[in-house]
Parts: C-alpha cells; structure tokens; sequence
C-alpha cells in the first residue's frame, strides 16, 4: 500500500513538473514572439508614407527626467514593448520613449519622420551619427517655429543620410493632459511638399470661406439692425480661430514666435466659441418665452466658459481640463435642449438651427471622446469639427432679420 501510494505521489510530481515546463516554455514562446513581432524598418524607393507601427518599441517614463544615454546604456534591461496602435496613453508629467531601428537604402531619396498630430506639446528625437556623435532635434508646441528643424504645422524631423547603415533612433515624446496615442510615419521630401500643398489648399479654401460668412454676417447685421446676425458672426469668427488652435495655423502664421500661446488657445478659442453659439442661439430662439429658468442656464453657462477658460491659461491642471470637456458637453446637451424647446413651442427657425448644429455637435464627439481616453487620436479627431462646420451661407436664414 505504501509502495503504490509513493507511486502516485511521485506520479503527481512528474506531472506537476511537466505542467510547469509547459507554462515556461509558453511564456518563453510568447516573449520570443512579442520580440520578434518588431520589424527592422527598411527605407529603399517606396516614397511613403510608410507606416512604422511594427518596428516601434515603447516605454513609459513615468517621471519624464530619464535622459537619453541611460536609455541608450539600458537598452537590455528597459521594459520596452511593441506598439499597439490606437492605444491612448496619459503622459502628464511624464515622457513616451519609442525605439526604433531603420536603413536608408536609396541616396537619391531624404527621408523624414512626421508626427501628423498638431498640438504635441514636444517631440525630441535622437541618433549617433558615424562618428558617434549624437544628433539632436526638437520640435513641437512648447518651442518658437524658427528653432523646429522644419516649420510646419506639426513635428518633422530629419532620419540619418547615412545610406546603408543601420541606426537605432530613440524618440521622446512629452504631451500633458490629453492622451496621446499618435504614431509617427516614414515619408520622404518630396511626399512632405506635395502634402503641405495640399493642406495648405484645403485649409485656406476653409479660413477663406469662414471669413467670407462672417462678412456677410456683419453686413445683414448692420443692414437690418438685427443681434441675431451680429451673434452669429461673433460665434464664426470664434470658432474659425478655435479651428486655427487645433490645425496650428494659427501657431505656424499668427504668433510663431510666441510659443505661450498655443496651448492658451487651444483652450480658451474654443469655450469662448461655445459661449458664442448659445448666444447666438439664445438670441434667435429667445429662450426666455418658454422658460425662465432655462434661459438663466444659458446665460450662466456663457459666463462660465471663458472665465473657466482664463482660469485654466493662468493654471492649467489635469481637473481643470477634465472640468472644461464636462462644460463643453453640458452646452452641447443645453443648446439641444433650448432648440429642442423652441421647436416643440412651434418656433420657425429653430428647425434651422437645429439642422445647422446637428454636424457640429455630432463631430464635437470625436475630439471630446479622445480627450476622455475613449478613442485613439485619428483622421476624425484631428477633421471631423472642420468637415462637420463647413461655413456655408446657407446657415444665414438661422438668423432672423428684423422687421
């Protein structure tokens, strides 16, 4: 009986060192994949862009003061990890590091690395030369346009010219407040050119057009006497510049050299733009006619938002931003209702105004979304406010003429 009891308890342990075998040997597996899922990132004639997400490793400096020779020196030992793509991270005060290895194979062609999100606070990026040396460029918000290496309206910087040699680059990322989770892209000169033209057509076919409504908004105004058209230019022109903040024109073209300003802006433009849409509603549908205390709301809320909004310029913090995303959405949820009411009490223009907000407030959801973590810095939380306000003149008639 002893003898077979032995038996099995010696059965058990064989068993038990097998199943631990077998879970080593899968983490060792999984590891090696998660290594090898990295690409080596090879530059030859394909003229970009070309995107970088597998041959980038990332590591969170959660105190921001790690400099880049100890990252260089632990280069073993730090935790750094594949990217996943549309993986929103909180920096604050800290730093994002992403690791990457390239070869430029082709001499006739320069290549670049962009970051396509306007408004990174700072993006400093590093690599030794031949002789070892290291080579350092920075730009973003919280630097002049004239120190960036190439002025535009976010990050480029310059990869080695070095042809057939392999470089390790490390890039660090600083971006307080609003999660980050923007990826840098390959391209070439030659794509860099024909996209800032692009771009550069694009946005003053819009800043052209906004100008043009909120002309033609201060000249009804002052032909028929009339606040609902004055309030209407007040809330273009406002909103306009708001979307001048968050595409850097406004950092590239008005103050380029006062590098204070962005993050001030990028704030303040568009609270005061939405301080200036409920009064322009407010002043079309006349709130006050339904419910008093809906239109103390509104008259309240206009208030609040630019005071909020100096109040962070003078002391930006993390509660204040999250308070200044939950004012922008109670006055998206107010101005639905106060065009809501007016429409239910049989209000003629209201129908019109709701049409003309429905796009902005419907395209605000995305940027909002990425300010809470919710989604991952894109196409649409970068356009979606642009395509959605698309100044036309037919969202004159919300404003009513006097008799």
């Amino acid at each position: 009986m002893e003898v077979t009891e032995r038996v099995t308890a010696g059965k058990g342990w064989v068993a038990f060192g097998r199943a631990l075998l077998a879970v080593v040997s899968l983490q060792a597996v999984l590891l090696g994949s998660a290594v090898a899922s990295v690409d080596f990132l090879t530059l030859g004639q394909d003229r970009g862009p070309v995107a970088m997400a597998s041959s980038l490793e990332f590591w969170l400096d959660s105190q921001g003061r790690t400099p880049v020779e100890k990252i260089e020196a632990g280069a073993d030992t730090l935790p750094f990890a594949a990217v996943k793509s549309g993986q929103p991270r909180l920096l604050d005060d800290g730093a994002l590091w992403l690791r990457f290895d390239a070869l430029v194979q082709s001499p006739q062609l320069h290549w670049k690395i962009e970051m396509p999100m306007s408004g990174v606070d700072k993006i400093t990026l590093y690599y030794r030369d031949s002789l070892g040396r290291w080579v350092v460029q920075q730009a973003g918000d919280s630097q002049a346009i004239s120190t960036w290496p190439q002025p535009g309206r976010y990050p480029i910087l310059s990869l080695s010219h070095e042809v057939g040699q392999k470089t390790r680059y490390y890039l660090r990322v600083e971006h307080a407040r609003i999660p980050f989770s923007a990826l840098p892209r390959a391209v070439t000169d030659a794509q860099v050119t024909t996209a800032r033209q692009r771009e550069h057509l694009l946005l003053g076919a819009y800043f052209g057009l906004a100008a043009l409504v909120t002309v033609l908004a201060l000249i009804n105004a002052a032909a028929y006497r009339d606040w609902g058209f004055a309030t209407y230019a007040i809330y273009m022109a406002t909103f306009a510049g708001s979307q001048g903040a968050f595409t850097g024109v406004t950092g590239l073209y008005v103050w380029p050299e006062l590098p204070a300003l962005n993050n001030i802006s990028i704030v303040l433009l568009p609270l005061t733009a939405a301080a200036a849409a409920l009064w322009f509603v407010r002043t079309v549908t006349t709130p006050k006619r339904f419910s008093r205390a809906l239109d103390w709301l509104v008259v309240a809320l206009m208030a609040l938002l630019p005071l909020v909004a100096l109040v962070d310029a003078a002391f930006p913090t993390a509660e204040s931003f999250a308070l200044i995303n939950i004012l922008i959405s109670s006055g998206m949820v107010i101005l639905l209702m106060v065009v809501g009411v007016a429409m239910f009490e049989g209000d003629r223009h209201a129908r019109w105004i709701a049409l003309g907000f429905l796009p902005i407030i419907v395209a605000t959801l995305f940027p909002l979304l990425r300010n809470f973590g919710v989604l991952a810095s894109s196409f649409l939380t970068q356009n979606a406010l642009r395509s959605g306000a698309n100044p036309k003149c037919g969202q004159l008639p919300c404003a009513r003429p006097t008799p």
